[in-house]
């Protein structure tokens, strides 16, 4: 009878354990995007992520009971289930709309693809406002992500290596190890760690890894009880990571890096300023003014001279990068073939970009307030994009038969617009100003993993702002972990000072 009841006991205690792993797993597996075996069983879709697996357990194994026991969600989190309400309003109305199935794919299979996503963004949003319950949950939650990292980081670090030698054919040995977590191939000139391309991997540092440790840094605050060569981990994993996005050669993602430096640049240097020119010139207001100004100069100056040093070195070791820069502008406002905009475009290779976010608008303008649906931006693809478009060989396999692709915006921003419309897209954008606010109120704590993660989320939602004109999947983690952390932050400071006026 007592081997039983230890029996029992054990079992339950390995039961109660599992959420935990299953966590873990999570954190760890984000910078898996599109792992193979999981992109078969969902039909070789590209959007893949690993942390899928351990997500979808979660919520069977924790948040159903979760929530069954009364267990409370964020407040923060309503905005965006008046958004997912919304769209799935959209999606209803979008049978009855005038639009004909393309390359066999119809509405109802396109909108419950997208709305599948849209659900994994939300879950992984709800597990990760709700799972971590106090400070040392989320100090521990951070301390797996970076394990994560470090492990990506370690392969990416492989990658670039084999740069100098890319005109050499890839070793069987590295094509079969990155086979075995990643759909494509290893690509020659750029580095995309575990994720699905260059600029996915590009996503993940500026949107979740690297506001952490640039906010970890700036705030002087570690999550870990020991140092290397005496340096926080999390400076040696932001140089680390910055290097690696470097080599990614994305230009989105350094344009959003570089924006989240200077925003948190301008942050810090307003305080130093005041208390610098206050300190040499306490009596004269004037002198005060020069002084302020002169600082301010000199920032934007060095900070300038930083941006172009990142440029000059790209232009160095990438061609791709070298291409923007090798435009003849003189040749492209004499072009009488194209308009200017169209020409440059195609010069910075980013015509097809262009022409999907041009669709995607012409889309929103005939159906501006409800959108068409989610997914449903592409069966209008042939009517809408511009008749340049028609020239370029991406837009023509979409076109074409060939191929069952069907357009997408490549932009969350015009996604939004084209497939909710402006009440959608406002939605969206509240929640987003929500946490804006909410990683205000957080950073403006002075220290503490709480300040952290509320000037990390801050910097995110810079970074997206850039990233929104990337990638346009709600299904990838990074996004909503943050965000997800950024509100469990945010509940654990609410609870703790109502229980401190009720006590």
């Amino acid at each position: 009878m007592a081997n039983l009841e230890n029996i029992q006991s054990g079992a339950i205690a390995l039961y109660k354990r599992i959420p935990g792993i299953l966590w873990i797993c999570l954190l760890v597996f984000i910078p898996v995007t599109s792992f193979p075996m999981l992109a078969r069983y969902l039909g070789y879709t590209s959007v893949s992520p690993l942390s899928v697996v351990p997500l979808v357990l979660l919520l069977l194994v924790w948040l159903l009971p979760y929530i069954l026991q009364k267990g409370r969600i964020s407040t923060i989190t309503i905005p965006f289930l008046v958004f997912v309400a919304f769209v799935l309003l959209s999606c209803l109305r979008a049978p009855f709309l005038e639009i004909y199935p393309f390359k066999g794919q119809s509405v109802l299979g396109r909108e419950i693809r997208a709305l599948i996503t849209l659900f994994i963004g939300l879950g992984f949003y709800i597990v990760a406002s709700s799972f971590p319950k106090t400070e040392k949950d989320i100090r521990s939650s951070l301390r797996w992500i970076y394990l994560g990292a470090g492990i990506m980081f370690l392969w990416a670090t492989v990658q670039i290596f084999r740069l100098p030698y890319s005109f050499n054919p890839q070793p069987d040995s590295l094509k079969a190890f990155h086979s075995l977590f990643v759909t494509t191939e290893l690509f020659r000139y750029r580095v995309t760690g575990l994720a699905y391309e260059p600029s996915w991997l590009a996503d993940q540092l500026t949107i979740l890894y690297l506001p952490l440790w640039v906010a970890s840094v700036y705030k002087g605050y570690t999550v870990f009880n020991f140092k290397i060569w005496k340096f926080p981990v999390e400076l040696l994993l932001l140089i680390w990571g910055a290097v690696i996005l470097f080599f990614s050669y994305s230009r989105v993602g350094l344009l959003a890096f570089v924006a989240t430096l200077g925003v948190l640049l301008f942050i810090g240097a307003s305080h130093w300023v005041d208390r610098l020119a206050q300190k040499r010139s306490e009596k004269s207001r004037w002198r005060k003014k020069r002084l302020k100004t002169f600082y301010w100069l000199l920032i934007i100056f060095l900070f300038f001279l930083f941006v172009a040093g990142i440029i000059f070195l790209a232009v160095q070791t990438n061609e791709r990068i070298r291409g923007i820069f090798d435009i003849n502008f003189g040749s492209i406002l004499e072009s009488e073939r194209l308009p200017f905009i169209y020409n440059l475009v195609n010069n910075l290779e980013y015509a097809e970009r262009l022409m999907y976010w041009i669709s995607a608008f012409l889309v929103f303008s005939q159906y501006p307030f409800l959108g068409i649906g989610l997914g449903n931006t592409g069966f209008l693809f042939r009517q809408t994009v511009p008749a340049f478009g028609t020239y370029l060989p991406e837009v023509l396999i979409i076109l074409g038969p060939v191929k069952e692709t069907i357009a997408n915006p490549k932009s969350l921003w015009l996604r939004l617009l084209s497939e909710t419309g402006i009440i959608g897209f406002s939605l969206f954008l509240s929640w987003l100003t929500l946490v804006g606010l909410t990683a205000i109120f957080l950073n403006r704590k002075k220290v503490g993993v709480q300040s952290v993660v509320g000037l990390a989320a801050g910097l995110a939602l810079v970074a997206l702002f850039f990233e929104g004109f990337s990638l346009d999947t709600f299904a990838l983690p990074q996004l909503w972990i943050i965000f997800g952390l950024l509100t469990a932050a945010y509940t654990m400071m609410r609870n703790k000072s109502i229980q401190e006026e009720q006590g």
